[in-house]
């Protein structure tokens, strides 16, 4: 119930991770619900008690030429279940791939070299050991170089090792069946990197609206250029009309009153609208 609201609250795979590393909470999931042992029990001093028991060692994208795709990857690693997992899935697609569990103790004796060999057993304290000799930008590289992808007939995506060098060993490989696969995180399908196409799409946003902007700022000037010219007219027209009321021939009182009433309530009316215009476009352009 814990592992179902966090994953509600925490949409963040990366968070969700180090909610789980972190959190007292977590420790029996983590541990695979069952007593640690004494040869199992991680050595309580020196490095080896700052190390996180499982992490995220990369998040990118990788191309795969073969099959001319480009597939989101996480690898993170598991010590207390001496596991790396790759996990992989379509940029396009929420569907997940299966993930590659590599057997972290042998991918440690490979990449550490003869001078880091790891010594197979139950104990953890060897794997301990020998990751902090091996920094974990060296397992990245070394996966990112041999993990391949392949098509079936039908289109589905697989994920397999390759060797680079033809009489290179790989490492061992697991089986998710009896893995402790369930206490992985499982919201990374979620995630998504904004793509080439994204950043177009958002540019194409970016410049319709700046032109939609100027487009409207164009017929604002037009109109207050309207209405400049209709007050120039209306105030001519008002001092044609005082001018007349001297006149003999002018009209009569009430027409005379009436001609300036409207003159000066188009006057207000205009005025207002251009000030009223002029705060539309300010807020607009912020």
């Amino acid at each position: 119930m814990c592992s179902e609201v966090c994953k509600i609250s925490v949409r963040s795979a990366q968070k969700l991770l180090d909610h789980v590393n972190f959190s007292p909470l977590h420790k029996a999931a983590l541990e695979g619900g069952s007593k640690t042992t004494t040869d199992d029990r991680v050595p309580a001093s020196g490095a080896a008690q700052q190390h996180q028991p499982r992490r995220v060692i990369y998040d990118g994208t990788k191309l795969f030429w073969r099959i001319n795709e480009t597939l989101e990857l996480c690898i993170y690693e598991d010590v207390s279940a001496n596991c790396v997992t790759i996990t992989a899935f379509q940029q396009q697609s929420t569907e997940r791939l299966v993930p590659v569990l590599v057997d972290l103790r042998s991918l440690l004796k490979i990449v550490g070299g003869d001078d880091h060999k790891v010594q197979h057993g139950n104990s953890h304290s060897n794997v301990y050991h020998a990751y902090h000799k091996v920094p974990p930008e060296a397992l990245t590289k070394y996966l990112l170089a041999r993990i391949q992808g392949k098509k079936d007939a039908r289109g589905t995506i697989s994920l397999f090792l390759a060797k680079v060098h033809e009489h290179e060993p790989l490492p061992v490989l697991l089986t998710a069946y009896g893995h402790q696969h369930g206490a992985l995180p499982t919201d990374l399908a979620v995630r998504r990197r904004h793509t080439i196409d994204d950043v177009k799409e958002a540019q194409k946003e970016v410049h319709d609206a700046a032109v939609e902007l100027k487009k409207a700022r164009v017929q604002a000037e037009h109109l207050s250029n309207l209405a400049r010219i209709s007050l120039e007219a209306f105030w001519k027209r008002g001092s044609n009309v005082g001018h007349h009321h001297h006149h003999p021939h002018s009209a009569d009182l009430h027409g005379s009153k009436h001609s300036e009433w409207l003159r000066v309530y188009d006057h207000v009316t205009m005025k207002n609208a251009v000030e009223h215009s002029k705060d539309f476009l300010h807020a607009f352009e912020k």
